[in-house]
């Protein structure tokens, strides 16, 4: 899905230059769920369990849909326990990120990205330069960011499934893991499993801005 930009700027949060093209976090629209649904149907069981979702609880493509759609952002999120965002790259959707919000302590933050989607929107992006330090590692910086100086919360937490090489690398360009234990029960659609866990914290949200800004300028 394309993005207007210039008729939809009241809905972006936050745009990030990177070498591979404008990284934006807007607000998610209806308009955005079809390629949610795709991801969560489309994506092979092997994907699935890396990411470790608990594929019994996912639901079917009408029940996924309706979860995207009761958490679009309303006209005052802060009163919303779960708020979702999309991820553009260029003017192309790419992922979304959701944060559930439990107290001011527990909030836990989610990102997925599309890769068939990122990969055509970098293959659209500028010829002659690299992607810089990885879409999915700026995207990282870009939403701890927000959630941290927008939303009413102290901390943030970030619990990835131990064999998720890909996001626990991208999430080591900022902090290392906490702790590492086994959940029986933990956050959105999950299995249990062994979890990573990282917290960040009020008044940290400048931290993550711009050690997104430098991840987005170095060369791979």
């Amino acid at each position: 899905m394309n993005l207007d930009i210039s008729s939809d700027t009241s809905l972006i949060h936050a745009r990030l230059p990177m070498r591979a093209g404008l990284l934006i976090l807007r607000d998610a629209t209806p308009q955005d769920a079809d390629a949610f649904v795709e991801y969560w149907t489309d994506s092979p069981k092997s994907y699935l369990n890396v990411l470790g979702v608990d594929t019994a609880r996912l639901g079917d493509a009408q029940q996924i849909r309706e979860r995207f759609l009761r958490n679009i952002p309303s006209s005052e999120p802060l009163g919303q326990s779960t708020v979702i965002y999309s991820l553009y790259l260029h003017d192309m959707l790419i992922g979304y990120t959701n944060i559930n919000r439990y107290d001011t302590q527990e909030n836990y933050v989610h990102l997925h990205i599309y890769r068939k989607a990122l990969r055509k929107a970098v293959d659209q992006g500028p010829k002659a330069q690299t992607t810089g330090g990885g879409v999915g590692a700026c995207t990282i910086g870009l939403i701890i960011a927000h959630y941290l100086k927008n939303l009413d919360v102290e901390r943030l937490v970030m619990q990835t499934r131990t064999r998720n090489m890909l996001i626990n690398r991208a999430l080591d360009l900022y902090l290392p893991a906490s702790r590492t234990c086994y959940f029986e029960k933990p956050d959105g659609l999950s299995a249990p499993g062994e979890f990573h866990v990282r917290y960040a914290y009020r008044g940290q949200h400048h931290f993550y801005q711009e050690r997104a800004q430098v991840l987005a300028r170095q060369k791979n």
